[in-house]
This record gives C-alpha cells, structure tokens and sequence, in this order.
C-alpha cells in the first residue's frame, strides 16, 4: 500500500454486492448427494436463507 492508508472496508453480509448464496447452496448439494443420490437441486431451495442449524 505504501503511503496511502486504508480508510474503509466494506463487508457485503446480506448478499446485496456479491450474491454468496449459490456458492453456499451448490457445497450444500455436493453433500446432499452424498447422503440422498436422488436429491435434486431445487429440494435445497428452501434452506436459501437459513441458517446452518435451521437448515
């Protein structure tokens, strides 16, 4: 950075910037597989949202 310092630091937590939640739903289903080779995407659909524990 040299001279110049840092004066702000955004942090995106409600998806608004970047929208995280695909990438979290698709780790979800990679797992999901494992458990259920028959689940399909749109069955973890619901869980977009929730937390970990409520999902």
């Amino acid at each position: 950075m040299g001279d110049k310092m840092l004066k702000a630091v955004i942090f995106d937590m409600d998806g608004v910037l970047i929208d995280s939640e695909i990438e979290y739903l698709k780790r979800d289903f990679e797992y999901a597989k494992i458990k259920n080779p028959d689940v399909k995407m749109e069955d973890l659909f619901g869980m977009v949202g929730s937390s970990r524990e409520d999902a």
